[in-house]
């Protein structure tokens, strides 16, 4: 899995803004949730989608749920609840979901 900061800017031009250094720590994080046997070919979305909602979760201070409301003048949020600030949270966090989903794990079976 290689995913370098030019990727990930490529990928996610809203995101170009991110720090490198800040980039860097949000893969690390993402890279323990992508077990690359399991991914294959897609390992490298994942971590890049990974990193996206670790990012996006960031820039939210924490706060999770999709933005539900804003206002202009003197600036103003609302997120809505998820319950557990799961991969919900952001739709980067959903497209990891839906592939995560997508993936085949054939199990073992040893008599």
């Amino acid at each position: 899995m290689s995913v370098s900061y030019s990727d990930f800017k490529d990928r996610f031009p809203e995101l170009a803004s991110t720090d490198e250094a800040f980039f860097s720590q949000a893969k690390a994080s993402a890279l323990l949730s992508v077990n690359s046997t399991t991914w294959g070919v897609k390992a490298d979305e994942g971590v890049k989608l990974m990193t996206a909602h670790i990012v996006t979760l960031s820039g939210r201070k924490g706060a999770a749920g999709a933005i539900v409301s804003e206002k202009v003048g003197d600036l103003q949020r609302s997120y809505a609840k998820t319950g557990d600030g799961s991969l919900q949270s952001t739709s980067y966090g959903q497209e990891f979901e839906r592939i995560m989903h997508s993936l085949i794990v054939t199990p073992i079976m040893i008599f």
